[in-house]
């Protein structure tokens, strides 16, 4: 009697782990459906325009020292929400000229599957820097740029590289 008690009990735990794990696998599903929704959307078009009119301003100087002005400009505006799933969080000039956008995803949203983020974002951004006309001092300058997405916990981080042979190749 005592075994068919214990037995039961056990029966009873694994129902109850087994109706969260279920639980989990639809939330995960969820939010993958969500990012799916992000990678459908050209939402980062947003955030290319903003840094690229920055870039627009004529100054002086080489391409770095316009770099960082261009990353300050953009700066005293973030963090800015793009989307309901992105936040530039800031902008950064690096030597040799290497420029960056840091990204959080917020709201629930996850970033799942890294190669299939890049994939998706990629060619968009690469697209963007091609026939936006406020990229065009990018682009003349053979700009590399470097786009970082973290989620709000810090736990999965991304991170899309776009050179200049890449944007300048058909």
């Amino acid at each position: 009697m005592r075994l068919k008690l214990i037995a039961s009990g056990r029966e009873e735990k694994m129902k109850k782990l087994t109706k969260k794990w279920i639980k989990f696998i639809k939330l995960v599903k969820a939010n993958y459906r969500k990012m799916n929704k992000i990678l459908k959307r050209k939402s980062f078009v947003y955030l290319i325009l903003l840094v690229c009119v920055a870039a627009f301003v004529s100054c002086a100087g080489d391409v770095d020292s316009q770099l960082k002005k261009i990353a300050k400009e953009a700066n005293a505006e973030c963090p800015k929400m793009l989307d309901e799933w992105t936040r530039l969080d800031s902008c950064a000039a690096h030597p040799n000229k290497n420029y960056s956008y840091y990204h959080t995803v917020v709201n629930e949203g996850l970033i799942l599957d890294a190669d299939k983020f890049k994939a998706s974002f990629k060619p968009i951004i690469i697209s963007i820097i091609r026939t936006n006309p406020a990229m065009k001092y990018l682009r003349e300058n053979e700009v590399t740029l470097r786009y970082y997405y973290t989620d709000e916990v810090n736990k999965n981080q991304t991170t899309i590289v776009v050179t200049p042979e890449e944007y300048k190749n058909n």
